[in-house]
């Protein structure tokens, strides 16, 4: 997408992470911690995306139970953070990503 669309704002309203804007990928995190996984995990995206658009295969979307276990897993996070943040406190990181 390009900066002058007015799409940007609504896709960062849903608690996206990762957007490509111009030609450049922006992250976000809600703590240091995090953004540093979440630049590593568009990393490993964008490189598994690379291979296999390289193979002659076709290239499918994620299938809709592991979007939405991670989605959910991300915005229980997201809520945690947010709460620990009003009070005042550091984010807890989560293993398991």
């Amino acid at each position: 997408m390009r900066s002058s669309d007015a799409r940007p704002i609504v896709v960062l309203a849903n608690g996206a992470n990762a957007y490509c804007l111009d030609d450049r990928a922006l992250c976000f995190g809600m703590g240091l911690e995090r953004l540093l996984l979440n630049i590593e995990i568009l990393e490993k995206c964008a490189e598994s995306y690379v291979l296999a658009q390289c193979s002659a295969g076709r290239i499918g979307r994620i299938p809709w139970l592991v979007r939405f276990i991670a989605n959910g897993r991300l915005k229980k996070d997201q809520k945690d953070a947010t709460a620990r943040h009003l009070r005042g406190e550091r984010s807890v990181m989560k293993a398991g990503y």
